[in-house]
């Protein structure tokens, strides 16, 4: 199967098709952009649908950590973190984003 993203014709929602696309940069990739310190990451969302603007619980690579991002534009950098699953919260939800 090949590895790609689609847009919606309002390009807000990014889906990937399949669990294991990206990795090496190219366009499979969205940047997330930390809560807390506003720093972008170039995260992978697998098999999630993720909509643009909405904010989810991602780990960076090599950490294991759990911190919340909003999702942005599609990126052409290294994957450097993994969406955790595909339910949005806010960005001041201290119970979901630490």
């Amino acid at each position: 199967m090949p590895n790609y993203r689609q847009l919606t014709a309002s390009n807000l929602v990014a889906t990937a098709a399949c669990a294991s696309c990206g990795g090496g940069g190219g366009s499979n990739n969205i940047t997330i952009t930390d809560c807390v310190t506003g720093q972008p990451w170039s995260i992978d969302p697998g098999s999630f649908t993720i909509a643009m603007g909405s904010t989810y619980r991602y780990t960076r690579t090599g950490s294991g950590i759990v911190y919340c991002g909003t999702a942005g534009n599609f990126n052409s950098g290294p994957k450097n973190g993994d969406i955790e699953n595909p339910i949005a919260y806010p960005c001041g939800d201290r119970l979901h984003c630490p």
